[in-house]
């Protein structure tokens, strides 16, 4: 069974589902992006905003000294929120270097202040009938495309194989979830991910192990 909540509000002449995480007037809305005191979190931006760099994303949403890291495969993509000077020298806070585009998979962000911080990410929600993103074979950070909350692995339509595995942190460490060969209540073989039960919040990315490369085809999960 299917186990998503749709997290985004919509005009009433058309179906919706309220939530305090993610708000919107037709099908433009924005998600609370909640940065925990000196820590890190796994965040992804699930919303069309036309630009996906740094700037354009999170703004002066995060104090300075903030950082954001994108995994390219091997190592990290940094960006840092600093204090700089404009052409006319005049002083100015940016993200440096803006160069990130955010809109591909899920990134790491630091909050190195001593207090949480918020940032909101907005835009357009997505109303394609299906979207279609690519999986790379091996270790890679991704995020689902549909602003949704989701708490079952196997509705999440991943093309899995066999030991592959998600893992979500969960502020210290890693909640995972490995796709297996079992067998249904009539002992009938069957593959499916164990466990299935899993807690991925509305722009909250994460990692997932592939044992090779696949198209990842998400149907819409809700009615607009």
């Amino acid at each position: 069974m299917k186990k998503m909540i749709m997290t985004v509000a919509v005009l009433a002449c058309a179906a919706s589902v309220v939530s305090a995480q993610v708000t919107s007037a037709n099908i433009v809305g924005y998600n609370k992006d909640v940065a925990p005191a000196m820590s890190f979190h796994i965040a992804s931006c699930q919303f069309d905003g036309g630009a996906y760099d740094p700037n354009s994303v999170y703004g002066d949403s995060l104090p300075v000294g903030s950082k954001i890291y994108q995994f390219n495969g091997e190592t990290y993509n940094i960006t840092t929120y600093i204090n700089d000077y404009d052409e006319n020298f005049n002083p100015i806070t940016t993200w440096y270097p803006n160069t990130l585009d955010l809109s591909v998979g899920s990134y790491w962000v630091a909050n190195n202040s001593a207090s949480e911080q918020v940032a909101i990410l907005s835009g357009e929600v997505d109303l394609s009938e299906s979207v279609t993103n690519s999986i790379s074979a091996g270790f890679q950070m991704l995020s689902y495309p549909y602003p949704v909350a989701i708490s079952s692995a196997n509705s999440m339509d991943l093309p899995a194989q066999v030991g592959d595995k998600i893992y979500i942190f969960n502020g210290s460490t890693y909640n995972i979830s490995t796709y297996i060969s079992d067998y249904d209540e009539n002992f009938n073989p069957i593959t499916t991910w164990y466990p299935d039960s899993i807690d991925l919040g509305v722009g909250q990315g994460f990692f997932y192990s592939s044992a090779s490369a696949a198209s990842w085809v998400v149907a819409r999960p809700f009615t607009p």
